[in-house]
């Protein structure tokens, strides 16, 4: 069974190594490693949501809502990462779940997350949890990326 819930304090440090060793088979740009990171440190704010499975930290989410966002009434998922161990057994999509009820509760008409171009398992991933692709964005660490998103009413 998984559990999804707001990180503890002490497990901040698992969740920043967890997401580097999620994100580093794929990002190989030579500051990647302090920006996931940072990013799943919470250093740009947001929240910090995490997937247990058998007391094991095995996913993680950075949901950042409307005004951190800077998205009016648009939240976002900063980061989203399930070890690869645990992919396909409903991590991530308790993740997203769990995202949809915080944008939800802080008054979001969307959730968007931005991917980089040429994951494909990550495009069939956020298809099936009903999030469509909405153009492309800025560069991921200097990759051509894609910004998907979804309503949340």
């Amino acid at each position: 069974m998984i559990a999804v819930r707001h990180a503890l304090l002490e497990e901040y440090e698992a969740a920043a190594a967890l997401s580097w060793r999620i994100f580093a088979p794929v990002i190989a740009a030579p500051d990647a490693r302090e920006v996931v990171r940072g990013v799943a440190s919470l250093r740009e704010g947001g929240e910090l949501v995490v997937a247990i499975a058998d007391a094991i930290l095995v996913g993680l989410a950075v949901y950042q809502p409307p005004e951190q966002a800077a998205g009016h009434d648009r939240a976002v998922i900063r980061l989203l990462g399930v070890d690869a161990g645990h992919r396909r057994r409903g991590a991530g999509r308790h993740l997203v779940d769990a995202c949809v009820t915080l944008a939800r509760s802080d008054g979001s008409t969307t959730l968007a997350i931005t991917v980089p171009d040429g994951l494909a398992a990550a495009a069939a991933f956020l298809a099936d949890v009903g999030l469509q692709p909405a153009g492309a964005s800025l560069p991921v660490f200097g990759t051509p990326a894609r910004t998907w998103q979804r309503s949340v009413r």
